[in-house]
């Protein structure tokens, strides 16, 4: 009985899951896929802004091999250093708040870029992107954000044709999701330490604080109280949660690499991802 129970729980979820998908894809998404999805048996690394980055084990001279950056990667000498062939962005933050001057550096530094590199956002931002580069040599591509997960059928045919993907909460879901599209057929993983739980504290006011700390940051990152997208305070249950889905999504990423016989490797020796196999240099 509990057996069934349990079951009848998992497929009202799904279901759930389906209809929400269905709600975000009609009012916001379309049908086409703008990926190019061609096998190129090229390895992607893709460099995550944790603080355990070390650029000289990323660096390669193989011409078989491309870089991917993220966020507020592009304000960094090792962005120019590597010379990304893709870069990605996944949070509405750098179209809504496109006034603050962290956000408005990030814009001008890639409206600078002159070598060959294309641009991923979510789709429903793609033409605010493409008038804010417009006039640069970047390339810009979407794909679909709206998340999907449930009958694992069902969601991998739509992965690939990107009608769905994993939950983005974090942007290297979206970067590892856009490079197995992309066709490569190794990735291997850079900085993406993720040990946030080490970084969280909770001040005498109960107010859940975090020290962000990335490879570019120095010693000078506070402990500041740490608010959601709305600008309300988190709440310990509701961080921990969000950093529970975002594992999940790592463990449905593999699965589905898997299936596209992709390669994942995370190089991070003190990453706190356990869903990919480790390795480091």
């Amino acid at each position: 009985m509990k057996k069934l129970y349990k079951y009848l729980q998992l497929q009202i979820s799904y279901i759930g899951n389906f209809i929400n998908w269905l709600i975000l894809f009609i009012t916001r998404e379309n049908l086409k896929c703008y990926i190019k999805k061609e096998k190129n048996n090229k390895e992607l690394r893709i460099i995550g802004n944790g603080p355990s980055l070390n650029i000289k084990n990323v660096i390669s001279d193989n011409p078989n091999i491309e870089y991917c950056m993220v966020n507020n990667a592009c304000k960094t000498s090792e962005f120019k250093q590597l010379k990304p062939s893709m870069y990605i962005i996944a949070d509405p933050a750098f179209i809504r708040n496109i006034h603050l001057d962290i956000i408005r550096e990030v814009w001008e530094q890639l409206f600078r870029v002159d070598w060959d590199m294309t641009l991923f956002v979510p789709f429903y931002f793609y033409n605010k992107t493409k008038d804010l580069i417009k006039g640069s040599n970047l390339k810009v591509r979407c794909y679909h954000s709206a998340s999907f997960k449930g009958w694992q059928k069902l969601m991998f045919a739509m992965y690939n044709r990107n009608l769905a993907m994993p939950m983005a909460g974090n942007v290297l879901i979206a970067a590892i999701y856009v490079g197995i599209l992309n066709g490569f057929s190794k990735i291997r993983l850079y900085g993406t330490d993720h040990s946030w739980t080490e970084q969280l504290k909770v001040n005498q006011h109960n107010q859940v604080c975090i020290r962000q700390v990335h490879y570019y940051d120095n010693d000078s990152v506070k402990l500041i109280p740490w608010n959601d997208e709305t600008g309300k305070p988190f709440t310990m249950q509701t961080i921990l949660y969000r950093f529970s889905e975002i594992f999940e999504q790592y463990s449905i990423l593999e699965q589905y690499a898997r299936y596209r016989n992709v390669s994942i490797i995370n190089m991070c020796p003190e990453s706190f991802i356990d869903a990919f196999d480790k390795q480091h240099d």
